[in-house]
C-alpha cells in the first residue's frame, strides 16, 4: 500500500523491483505509482528502498510468479 499523499513520485521503488510491477501511471488524482497486485511477491525491496518511507507491504496473494523473471530465483532464463 502507497501513502499517495506523501509519495514524491522519485520511482525508486519502481527502479529498484525485482519482479518490475511497478510504475508510474495516472491514476484518479493525477500521477502516482501503481502496483500490479497480481503479480508482485511482497518481498519488501519498494518498502526499504523508499526514501519518503510511504510504502506498507500488506499480504497479497500467494504466488510467486517464477515465470515473470527468468532467473530471479536461480533457475536457467
Amino acid at each position: 500500500m502507497i501513502n499517495h499523499d506523501d509519495c514524491g513520485l522519485c520511482e525508486t521503488c519502481v527502479d529498484m523491483c525485482p519482479i518490475e510491477v511497478m510504475s508510474l501511471g495516472e491514476g484518479d488524482t493525477g500521477e502516482r505509482i501503481m502496483i500490479n497486485r497480481d503479480f508482485c511477491i511482497g518481498c519488501g525491496v519498494c518498502a526499504v528502498n523508499c526514501p519518503q518511507e510511504v510504502i506498507a507491504l500488506n499480504k497479497i496473494n500467494n504466488h510467486i510468479p517464477v515465470e515473470s523473471r527468468p532467473g530471479l530465483f536461480g533457475e536457467p532464463a
